[in-house]
């Protein structure tokens, strides 16, 4: 059964996004400063510079912001 990530993933009909697409791929939980702020201290999720650009892709990211998520509610499902 999908969960609400795996919904985020499905809705975005790319294999991937740039940072300043965050708020849309995530129903505005995470911004694309807070996406720079996470790669700074390194806890950030795996991404590519593409053309001058961060790019994440979706295999990657939903994971990534899965576990984000769960650390946030004190690990309650």
């Amino acid at each position: 059964m999908a969960d609400v990530f795996d919904q985020m993933g499905e809705m975005w009909q790319a294999p991937g996004f740039v940072r300043a697409e965050a708020g849309k791929v995530t129903g505005g939980l995470i911004s694309p400063k807070s996406l720079a702020n996470f790669e700074s201290d390194g806890s950030g999720p795996p991404s590519l510079k593409l053309g001058g650009k961060v790019f994440y892709e979706m295999s990657t990211f939903i994971p990534w912001l899965r576990e984000w998520a769960s650390k946030k509610r004190g690990g309650k499902r």
